[in-house]
């Protein structure tokens, strides 16, 4: 389920967490216990798949929807607050889930994250325009592929 391109999953221990993704990253968020410091937490990261453990317990585990730059994934821990950035291997590319254990997105969510990102490329490629208020509808496209 979507909350402004935010995704829920459900993590191992239960608790819930959100995704969301841009044309080159993915963002993962966690609200963890407030005693929590930042050497009670360790993600490893691997091309397809991500683990997080918190004080020894996995709290994430999976193999990832795609790959990912492992160098250029990282991760923050501030006021209980941990945010994991995915760095995508292949940029422009819309992420249909983010774990094989969590939901797939519906068609229309994965139609809307395509167009998001397409929209996102064209910015880029065209930076002197304005797509703001831009939308896209239909069949969208892969960015990654198209117009290449």
């Amino acid at each position: 389920m979507s909350t402004c391109g935010r995704f829920s999953c459900t993590a191992i221990d239960g608790s819930i967490f959100h995704w969301e993704q841009e044309a080159d990253n993915i963002s993962i968020y966690f609200y963890l216990d407030a005693s929590l410091k930042a050497n009670d937490i360790q993600v490893k990261f691997r091309a397809n798949s991500l683990i997080v453990e918190v004080k020894g317990k996995e709290i994430l585990r999976g193999n990832l929807c795609k790959t990912v730059l492992v160098d250029d994934c990282c991760w923050t821990f501030t006021d209980n607050f941990l945010e994991i950035t995915l760095a995508k291997s292949v940029s422009h590319q819309a992420w249909e889930y983010l774990l094989d254990n969590c939901d797939k997105l519906s068609k229309n969510e994965i139609e809307t994250q395509k167009a998001k990102i397409l929209l996102e490329r064209f910015q880029h490629d065209h930076p002197s325009f304005d797509f703001d208020g831009a939308t896209i509808q239909g069949n969208v496209p892969d960015a990654h592929t198209f117009l290449k």
